[in-house]
């Protein structure tokens, strides 16, 4: 009788605290966010200009990232262009900015606020950028 009473008393407690954690997971869905943003540049610009893009953080004022790029430069040296700036911008402790061939990779720590990448669609079919998702 004893042992069905302690069970009977715990039963209760475990499902309160279930249902206590349950709405803060909820109500926060970013808090477990870790993700990868991959900026492909396809091809080296055709004429001299600035390629522009704006970093959204969530809950956070959009960041603007301009490049300059001139006529005939190597995809990868835009693509380190692009990793700087970011480096600038970005809190270091939660994103890693690195660049793999002509890319540049964003990947964001796991409990970190995600973030939207959004460029200019023209600019994006002059410079050949495409941003991807992973």
């Amino acid at each position: 009788m004893t042992h069905t009473r302690r069970f009977d008393w715990w039963v209760p407690i475990a499902a309160l605290a279930a249902l206590l954690s349950w709405p803060v997971a909820a109500a926060n869905p970013e808090a477990a966010f870790a993700g990868t943003w991959r900026i492909d540049v396809t091809a080296p610009a055709a004429s001299d200009g600035a390629l522009g893009f704006t970093v959204t953080p969530r809950k956070q004022a959009p960041i603007a990232v301009s490049v300059p790029i001139k006529a005939g430069r190597p995809p990868d040296g835009v693509a380190r262009d692009i990793r700087a700036q970011f480096s600038r911008k970005l809190d270091r402790t939660a994103y890693k900015v690195t660049v793999e061939r002509a890319s540049v990779v964003i990947a964001a720590e796991m409990g970190t606020p995600r973030f939207e990448l959004e460029a200019d669609p023209a600019t994006t079919a002059t410079f050949g950028i495409a941003l991807k998702r992973e």
